[in-house]
């Protein structure tokens, strides 16, 4: 077997488990893949030396992989994802001042029509993100716009990841919405209340992805294709909810996440502590890392988050989805699996916001769990094919 380096640049979020777990369990090195893992404090860092060649692969949000793809931003760099790194991951955490108001205007936390109904009168409202291209700022836009609110209205500050919390309780926001565990780190703190999770806005969205700069794939898809298939075995080995505890205990060491095992494994249980003092609750879908359902990067997800963020981005619809389909290959996940004879749905697109838990898509060796992928709002998304 031929070995191929690959240094590979990631955030400390929780779904940035499989390339960890790939690591640290060895499945990396047993498909012949050297893996170094580079930590950054942003996202603009990931962006910059991804598009600059410094990684051939990263952890990314999918809609900036996307905008790079488009040449969106100080660079025009493509790049491919073969697969998402999971689906969903975040929580939109309020300060406690907020949250009372929004109580006051008839708000059920968890219940996302009633919250987003809610926000939707709040006026100068103050979200921080962690980036301008990413799932948060897209859930919470439409969120607002489909509860009857203008989303234009809303200010977005944007700050790396852990750092947010700080600026929560600075009250520099109102509110923020981030990859776990930093909204739970929030409530734990005392200076937030968790309102909703990103799968309470949409039950499927692509919220990571395992990015290629698309010239080194050209020279070596071998070795990108042996990476992929790393991480979705450690996406195999992490399916179990007795992972869980292993899981973050080695994503809660100082050189990855360097932050609280306990946040991190109630996240991987689909668990969230809404209130601090309060007890955990249910919120199933919190992140999903199950293969195949949770890593298949469908082109139809590409294509929703390009529909919304085209406007933004200042370019045409057509030209954003066009980035869009070249940026997730599902292709290159057949191509990759074809020799652990995994399952995987057979179609590329399919209509979002139909699938509930349980659905199930036509695969290559049956029917393949593909839900669930429902809006809060009952809408659906049509690919452009």
């Amino acid at each position: 077997m031929s070995r191929v380096e690959i240094t590979l640049g990631y955030i400390p979020l929780t779904d940035a488990a499989l390339p960890i777990l790939a690591l640290e369990l060895g499945f990396a090195a047993e498909e012949g893949v050297e893996l170094t893992l580079v930590r950054e404090p942003s996202w603009s860092n990931i962006r910059d030396k991804v598009a600059m060649g410094v990684y051939p692969a990263a952890h990314m949000l999918s809609p900036l992989a996307i905008a790079l793809t488009a040449g969106v931003g100080p660079h025009h760099a493509p790049v491919v994802a073969p697969m998402l790194l999971g689906t969903n991951g975040n929580t939109l955490t309020a300060t406690p001042a907020l949250a009372e108001r929004l109580r006051a205007k008839g708000a059920v936390f968890g219940d996302a029509a009633s919250t987003g109904a809610a926000l939707a009168q709040v006026e100068d409202l103050r979200v921080g993100v962690p980036f301008p291209h990413s799932m948060h700022r897209e859930l919470v836009r439409f969120l607002i716009e489909r509860s009857g609110g203008d989303a234009d209205r809303v200010s977005f500050l944007t700050a790396p990841p852990r750092i947010l919390p700080e600026v929560l309780a600075a009250d520099e926001v109102d509110a923020f919405m981030v990859g776990e565990p930093w909204g739970s780190t929030s409530v734990d703190r005392g200076a937030g209340e968790v309102l909703l999770t990103g799968a309470q806005i949409w039950a499927g969205a692509p919220e990571k992805v395992l990015a290629f700069d698309a010239g080194w794939v050209e020279a070596q898809e071998d070795g990108a294709l042996a990476l992929v298939r790393a991480l979705y075995r450690a996406a195999l080995w992490a399916a179990g909810r007795e992972s869980a505890a292993s899981i973050a205990e080695i994503l809660a060491l100082p050189r990855y996440l360097d932050t609280s095992a306990e946040v991190i494994e109630r996240a991987l249980r689909g668990q969230v502590l809404a209130q601090s003092g309060g007890v955990p609750v249910e919120a199933p879908g919190l992140l999903r890392l199950d293969a195949p359902g949770a890593l298949y990067p469908w082109i139809s997800g590409a294509e929703w988050i390009a529909d919304r963020a085209a406007p933004g981005w200042g370019i045409g619809r057509v030209e954003a989805q066009a980035a869009a389909r070249a940026t997730f290959r599902p292709d290159l996940l057949h191509a990759a699996l074809a020799p652990l004879e995994g399952a995987l749905p057979r179609p590329m697109a399919k209509v979002e916001g139909r699938l509930a838990a349980g659905d199930a898509v036509p695969g290559t060796r049956g029917p393949v769990l593909a839900g669930p992928d429902l809006f809060f709002d009952g809408s659906v998304f049509e690919p452009a094919d």
